[in-house]
């Protein structure tokens, strides 16, 4: 039986947009954490449902909910990801999140809402570089594709 393939997160990149066509990679990112997505039911259980489903209640598809986006990374002086992370923060305009994975993978995901967290600036050592931190709220199904041009390894 042959193995799948599988690759590690290094080589992927995670770029911002405010219009749904231009993208700012945010440079140094060091950990990306995907939604957990769950699906509400609705309780359909009829009088006839005891007889014509087997003493079993019956439910129906509800509404879909995504956890937060999570990502991290470390400051640079010039990152125009971060800024326009920033400015989506601040003006509560809703963006979307592109992460290109690896070449093995093989798949872009985009994700559409509101930068619901940001600390511009995290803990400070003397050992390690500055880090920042932010969330995402989505809003939308995400967007899944195959990656274009392959990236990472």
């Amino acid at each position: 039986m042959a193995n799948p393939e599988k690759a590690t997160g290094s080589g992927s990149q995670i770029s911002i947009s405010t219009d749904s066509k231009t993208y700012k990679t945010l440079g140094s990112v060091t950990k990306f954490s995907g939604p957990n997505m769950t699906r509400d039911t609705v309780d359909a259980t009829d009088l006839n449902s005891y007889e014509n489903n087997d003493q079993m209640e019956e439910s129906l598809p509800g509404f879909i909910k995504a956890e937060d986006i999570s990502f991290e990374g470390f400051v640079k002086k010039t990152d125009e990801g971060i800024t326009a992370l920033e400015t989506a923060f601040y003006d509560g305009t809703q963006c979307q999140i592109k992460v290109v994975l690896p070449a093995a993978i093989g798949k872009t995901v985009i994700y559409t809402g509101i930068i619901n967290a940001y600390k511009a600036v995290g803990d400070i050592a003397a050992d390690s570089g500055i880090s920042y931190s932010a969330g995402m709220k989505p809003q939308k199904k995400p967007e899944v594709s195959a990656t274009v041009t392959g990236i990472g390894g």
